[in-house]
């Protein structure tokens, strides 16, 4: 599962419910260069991503707000 938000940040969440987001993502490669592995990484089935916060869900359906310092992306764009 893959989470765009507005401002262009990537993150995702594999099968095994690690967190990730992806790095490197520029005009010249907007596909990015690769995928960083976010603490703690396991236990999440869903995120969402979008205004400087990084909301989760836990596999017991718990909800955590995480803060996550403002993209650089769209000043890049």
């Amino acid at each position: 599962m893959v989470e765009v938000g507005t401002d262009g940040s990537v993150y995702g969440v594999d099968s095994n419910g690690c967190a990730y987001k992806r790095r490197g993502i520029c005009p010249k490669i907007p596909m990015g260069t690769s995928w960083v592995q976010l603490r703690p990484c396991k236990g999440f089935k869903h995120l969402s991503y979008d205004s400087g916060f990084l909301w989760l869900i836990t596999q017991a359906g718990n909800v955590l707000k995480c803060a996550v310092p403002v993209s650089v992306v769209p000043t890049l764009l």
